[in-house]
C-alpha cells in the first residue's frame, strides 16, 4: 500500500509527461534519421514506410496471438484463483497460529519425548532467528539501493527517478530476477 502511494501519482505523471511531449519525441525521432542518413548513408528512410512496416509486423503477429489468446486467459486466471485462495488459506492459517502451534508441540512431545522435544524447539528458534534476520537483511539492503538510486539519478537530473528507484527497490527483493 505503501509503495502504490509512490507508484501511482509518479505514474500519472509520466504519462501525462509522455503525452505532452510526445511531439518532441516524433522530432527527435526524425533527426535521428535524418543523422543516420547523413552520418552512413542510407538512403531516404522514409517514417511513414517505417510506422505501416511495423503495423504490417503488429497485424501478422496478432494473427498469430490470437489463438493463443484463450489458452493465455485461462492460465491467467487460474493463476489468480490460486493465489486468491493462498492468500485466504495463509490468513486462516496465520489466525489459528498459536493453537496450531500448540497442537504441534503437544504431538511432537507426546510422540518423540521431552529431549525430542527440546532439539525440535532448539531448530525451530534457531530457523525463526536466521529467517528474521534474512528477511531485514533484504529489506535494508533493498532500501539502501533504492535510496542510492534515487539520489543518483537526481544528480544527473534523470527523468522519472522515483519510479524507476521505487521498481528498483523492490525487485531487489526477488533473489535471482531483481539484480537483473
Amino acid at each position: 500500500l505503501g509503495i502504490t502511494s509512490f507508484v501511482v501519482p509518479q505514474l500519472i505523471s509520466s504519462g501525462n509527461a509522455f503525452y505532452q511531449n510526445i511531439g518532441r519525441y516524433q522530432n527527435n525521432l526524425e533527426n535521428m534519421l535524418l543523422f543516420l542518413e547523413n552520418q552512413f548513408g542510407v538512403a531516404g528512410i522514409n517514417i511513414d514506410e517505417f510506422v505501416s512496416s511495423i503495423v504490417s509486423w503488429l497485424s501478422k503477429t496478432a494473427t498469430t496471438i490470437l489463438p493463443n489468446l484463450l489458452s493465455w486467459t485461462s492460465s491467467f486466471f487460474s493463476v489468480m484463483v490460486t493465489a486468491a485462495f493462498s492468500i485466504v488459506i495463509s490468513f486462516y492459517l496465520l489466525y489459528g497460529k498459536e493453537n496450531n502451534l500448540q497442537i504441534l508441540r503437544n504431538i511432537v512431545y507426546h510422540y518423540g519425548g521431552p529431549k525430542f522435544y527440546k532439539r525440535v524447539q532448539y531448530v525451530y528458534h534457531i530457523t525463526i532467528e536466521v529467517f528474521n534476520k534474512y528477511i531485514i537483511g533484504q529489506l535494508t539492503e533493498a532500501c539502501i539501493l533504492a535510496l542510492l538510486c534515487y539520489v543518483g539519478m537526481k544528480i544527473f537530473r534523470f527523468d522519472y527517478s522515483l519510479i524507476i528507484s521505487v521498481l528498483i527497490g523492490v525487485t531487489a527483493l526477488v533473489p535471482i530476477v531483481g539484480a537483473y
